[in-house]
């Protein structure tokens, strides 16, 4: 999907949605490959990630959410289900479905 700067936003809108049950993996690989990165935009990039990381990883400030990856980081079976669960619900558009869905996956826990 080639994005034109003279798209409207409608346009846009429509072809994004065609993606919306795209293979993921598949299509991040598409990306991937059509897109150049010199090395030098790679150093750049791993820099700025670096920094940002030890800048959050520095921040005693911590917010709720910051304390809840924490305590449920990836590497942990209740953050991966906690990820997915979260992946879902951005793929569901209505509240009420997205409400449905929550309660199925707590019951399915008590």
């Amino acid at each position: 999907m080639m994005i034109s700067p003279l798209q409207s936003p409608d346009e846009l809108r429509k072809r994004m949605q065609g993606l919306y049950n795209a293979d993921e993996k598949s299509y991040v690989r598409y990306l991937t490959e059509r897109t150049e990165v010199s090395q030098e935009s790679k150093v750049r990039i791993y820099s700025l990630a670096k920094q940002i990381i030890e800048k959050v990883r520095a921040n005693k400030n911590t917010t709720i959410i910051d304390a809840f990856m924490q305590q449920y980081g990836l590497s942990t079976e209740e953050g991966l289900a906690l990820m997915c669960l979260a992946e879902s619900l951005l793929r569901i558009p209505d509240d009420c479905t997205i409400d449905d869905m929550i309660r199925d996956k707590i019951a399915r826990t008590t």
